[in-house]
């Protein structure tokens, strides 16, 4: 029976098929067919034609670097690190901002052993991206292989700021902090990261060597065979278990550090002052907890044929309680040789860190003030308090705020501060760092006759460059700061009786400090120094210009 029309199957392009007999069927099929293939066909070169140039070059050269990208994964798999190397730098030259190649490099330098090219590469990135979690993790890792413990930190603490529960953060600081013997700071670190990732071995494995150092030894062995477990080709794990058995500590305890250090000083100033001081220093340090300094000075003071000497001896110690607390203090004597007359003097402190990248520190003191030869006969102190904030903030730049009162013995009041911020631009091949600082400060007393500037209204602003690095065994550090000062000062009248009247001034302000050092060996190294500035506050004395030498040799033990 014949079916309706409507019902009849239909091919693809039915509405311009003509009706053909049965067995022609096929034909009209294949018709159909190439009819859609050539309208398709039609429509996508219109298409291309439509396609920018630059977009219809891209695809090609998209589709190369994704085929070289392929390649350098599977070097890296393969272990061979200089064809990936190789292949990561190729990608890195057509698209600078490729995320996934640079970090790719990184890796591939690290694994070959090529650290700081490997550092080299990852800054790259966290100058784009500053919170780039494996970025940071790895460039700490480097700095731990380097043997650079304090400067892995940061990185390291950033991306745990990031990333709070990152395993491999965690397990990098660790190893930070075991090799700079602080231990229970890797305890603490260690804990909470097994609490969120009980199956990662690495971090029982590292919690093990710190429990092992602590002397716990069945705490230590519980962890190692928890990391054994979880991980049963883990042969560092299995070695220190070896090791524990045997009592062989993997790495050295602490041990005490002895350095003594010479100095000479000298500095003129444009108005006649002198000053030549010779302070002796014996430092004592017992790994990161504690340190202790003794020193004992002769400063000798002059102002044309005037001339007198200040011989003093202090103790000054360091310890530091645990990850958030540090105390300091000290004191001892300074003996005024003109007048026969001996003043006290002391410090006592604490710092505080309560969080990475940020200190607070709060000191009361009495020191001997003098910069000049009337200052040292008149046997001028001063006693106050004064409180400071260090912050690290992002992208290599530090944050630091101090304020200051102080009373002198001669019934004068001071107080002040300062502000300053500094950016490092880059490390390689020489560390620079520009900043600003602002500087404020005002005596309750005008007077000239007491032997130091002691201005109503103190207040500059200055810009700093800093740059620092080392050639060999040559190590340099050098200060260059430019700005302006503005400040309101006692001036006598001409007039009889002889008075004085306050005087505003302002002028530009400039100092560098270039600071040089060389390293005979590990156990001699030989300072140079010079200090140049045009300035009114820098040493106390009021002078606009001044110049200084320091010569030192440091010994160690």
């Amino acid at each position: 029976m014949e079916t309706s029309a409507p019902l009849r199957p239909r091919t693809a392009c039915s509405l311009c098929a003509p009706r053909v007999h049965r067995k022609h069927k096929w034909i009209a099929r294949l018709m159909s067919v190439s009819a859609c293939s050539f309208i398709f066909g039609l429509y996508a070169l219109l298409s291309l034609a439509f396609v920018p140039p630059e977009a219809q070059c891209s695809l090609p050269q998209r589709a190369s670097d994704q085929n070289v990208k392929v390649q350098a994964d599977e070097a890296m798999k393969r272990r061979d690190y200089s064809r990936a190397i190789a292949l990561y730098q190729q990608i890195l030259r057509d698209q600078p901002e490729n995320e996934s190649a640079q970090l790719g490099l990184g890796k591939a330098y690290l694994l070959s052993r090529q650290f700081k090219a490997a550092i080299d590469s990852y800054e790259l990135l966290l100058r784009r991206d500053p919170s780039n979690p494996e970025a940071l993790v790895r460039t700490g890792e480097a700095y731990n292989l380097l043997g650079e413990y304090a400067r892995a930190e940061r990185p390291l603490q950033q991306a745990l700021r990031v990333a709070p529960d990152d395993a491999d953060a965690a397990w990098a600081l660790s190893r930070t902090y075991l090799y700079e013997t602080r231990l229970g700071d890797a305890e603490r670190l260690l804990k909470p990261a097994i609490a969120a990732h009980p199956r990662d071995f690495r971090l029982w494995e590292s919690l093990g060597e710190v429990q092992s150092h602590q002397g716990r030894t069945g705490d230590a062995r519980r962890s190692l065979q928890r990391a054994l477990e979880l991980n049963p080709k883990a042969e560092r794990t299995r070695i220190l278990l070896q090791v524990r058995e045997l009592r062989k500590p993997a790495i050295a305890a602490p041990t005490l550090k002895v350095e003594l250090r010479d100095r000479a000083y000298v500095l003129s100033d444009a108005v006649g002052n002198q000053i030549l001081d010779f302070p002796q220093t014996l430092r004592l340090s017992y790994g990161t907890r504690w340190s202790n300094e003794l020193t004992s000075e002769y400063r000798r003071l002059a102002f044309r044929s005037l001339a007198v000497g200040i011989a003093s001896v202090a103790n000054s110690t360091e310890f530091r309680a645990n990850r958030a607390l540090t105390l300091t203090g000290g004191g001892g004597a300074a003996r005024y040789l003109a007048g026969g007359t001996t003043k006290p003097i002391y410090h006592g402190g604490l710092k505080l860190s309560p969080m990475a990248g940020l200190q607070l520190s709060f000191t009361y003191r009495q020191h001997i003030v003098a910069p000049t030869e009337l200052a040292a006969r008149l046997a001028v102190t001063q006693r106050g308090w004064s409180s400071h904030l260090g912050y690290s903030l992002p992208k290599a730049t530090s944050l630091d705020l101090t304020y200051y009162q102080d009373q002198l013995n001669d019934f004068n009041h001071l107080r002040g501060g300062h502000a300053e911020i500094r950016h490092v631009l880059w490390e390689k091949p020489l560390r620079v760092s520009v900043g600003y600082q602002l500087e404020s400060l005002s005596f309750a007393r005008l007077d000239l006759f007491h032997g130091y500037f002691s201005p109503k209204r103190f207040i500059s602003h200055t810009a700093l460059v800093n740059f620092k690095g080392q050639k060999g065994r040559f190590h340099y550090d050098y200060d260059l700061n430019v700005g302006e000062e503005t400040y309101t000062r006692p001036v006598l009248t001409s007039t009889l009786p002889l008075s004085f009247v306050t005087q505003r001034r302002s002028s530009p302000r400039f100092l560098a400090l270039l600071r040089n050092s060389y390293e005979f060996d590990d156990q001699w190294s030989l300072q140079f120094s010079f200090l140049l500035y045009r300035s009114a506050l820098s040493s106390g004395t009021g002078a606009y210009q001044a110049h200084a030498f320091l010569f030192g040799l440091t010994r160690r033990f």
